[in-house]
């Protein structure tokens, strides 16, 4: 889910497709920030077989306190509509763009945020008691923190925050 449909948010969301009567959305031009809408598209999925969404995540700062940085569907709308507990969901982390500088970075503030507000909550979704997340531009966070070597370390050091869980 790439929640990029708000009003007034940090680029144009629907002005890039408003003009254009081909490109109207069956809904109209709804607000992903909302929580009428979340749990709107909630039982679209559900009627549909779909259980699950995935949600682009992009941390602000290297370091803390890590919040999103914009509006965003994941944490002002899906988190709280009303039927959320009925799907499960994960994140992408979008790390094209704000990243930690190194691992210290990443486990003094991004790993402790993920685990707190994603990994240890219970709509989270797990493949056979494993957490399912996503990295894209996952070179881009290789090189944020020191290349392959740092960032296996990083992703070590974030299974092992999630076994301490009770995960696999």
């Amino acid at each position: 889910v790439c929640s990029l449909w708000v009003t007034g948010d940090f680029h144009k969301s629907w002005a890039s497709v408003s003009a254009y009567d081909d490109k109207k959305p069956v809904l109209g031009y709804y607000d992903e920030g909302i929580i009428e809408t979340a749990d709107w598209e909630i039982k679209f999925l559900l009627e549909h077989g779909v259980d699950f969404q995935m949600f682009c995540w992009y941390p602000n700062t290297t370091s803390a306190p890590l919040k999103p940085s914009h509006a965003n569907h994941l944490h002002d709308a899906f988190m709280n509509a009303k039927y959320s507990d009925m799907t499960k969901f994960a994140i992408i982390w979008e790390a094209s763009g704000t990243n930690p500088a190194n691992v210290a970075n990443f486990k003094s503030f991004y790993a402790p945020y993920i685990v707190e507000n994603y990994f240890k909550d219970d709509r989270y979704m797990t493949i056979e008691n494993k957490v399912v997340m996503n990295i894209f531009s996952v070179e881009t966070l290789i090189k944020s923190v020191g290349g392959k070597e740092k960032f296996n370390e990083c992703m070590d050091y974030l299974e092992a925050e999630a076994i301490k869980l009770g995960y696999d």
